[in-house]
């Protein structure tokens, strides 16, 4: 399974949370296919830590969009990054040890 926590400074309901959380799991949907199969055991968590009041950034509604949109790029471009930056174990071989074409010029 894929675990992921975004975190943001500004202040969020839990529904906000909920929301931004729907928008970041799209992420792992975009490094991950298939994804969100019944058996894979992705979770997925968002938090805010309060330091900017949600009221100071203006329109709520825009403001959990963009926190969501950024997620899901950030959360996306994280998995990918963990995939090549993975080493071969003794039991299962690293996606760039086996298709090492794709990973072509990587340090």
């Amino acid at each position: 399974g894929t675990l992921a926590v975004v975190a943001t400074n500004v202040q969020l309901t839990k529904s906000q949370a909920t929301r931004i959380a729907e928008m970041a799991d799209d992420g792992v949907a975009r490094a991950i296919s298939p994804a969100h199969t019944p058996g894979d055991g992705d979770a997925l968590f968002v938090l805010g830590t309060a330091r900017l009041a949600m009221a100071s950034l203006g329109d709520a509604n825009a403001v959990v969009t963009q926190i969501g949109t950024a997620a899901a790029n950030a959360v996306s471009r994280a998995i990918v990054h963990a995939l090549l930056s993975a080493k071969s174990t003794a039991c299962q071989a690293s996606y760039c040890d086996t298709f090492p074409a794709a990973c072509r010029n990587r340090p």
